[in-house]
């Protein structure tokens, strides 16, 4: 049986590590690496990359499997990416890439079953 609170940490998981890699795109914009580093997003980046840590040790405290967690955090990433792509820089979901996103989230249910 699926624990609400553990999924939601692997979700929030892969959301946050989705906002931390688009704001280094955002970072990276600037053409220069040590631009990139010394960016003031650089900050709000490794919190939220602590962060996924954070709710990773809570998922496995509780002693999910590392296959199951590793698949739904990467499953929440892609769909959070597809999403920031779509509102933060106006590209298009083409009905293949929503179809791929429906078997992943089907993919994730029979996992858990």
């Amino acid at each position: 049986m699926v624990n609400y609170v553990q999924f939601a940490a692997i979700i929030l998981a892969g959301f946050s590590v989705a906002i931390a890699d688009a704001l280094i795109k955002k970072t990276a914009q600037n053409g220069s690496i040590l631009g990139a580093f010394t960016d003031k997003l650089m900050l709000a980046i490794f919190v939220l990359y602590v962060i996924q840590v954070a709710f990773f040790i809570y998922v496995f405290i509780h002693n999910w499997d590392l296959g199951v967690a590793g698949v739904m955090q990467s499953v929440f990433y892609a769909i959070g990416m597809v999403m920031i792509g779509l509102f933060a820089y106006g590209k298009t979901i083409t009905f293949t890439q929503g179809a791929g996103m429906a078997l992943a989230l089907t993919g994730i249910v029979l996992m858990n079953l």
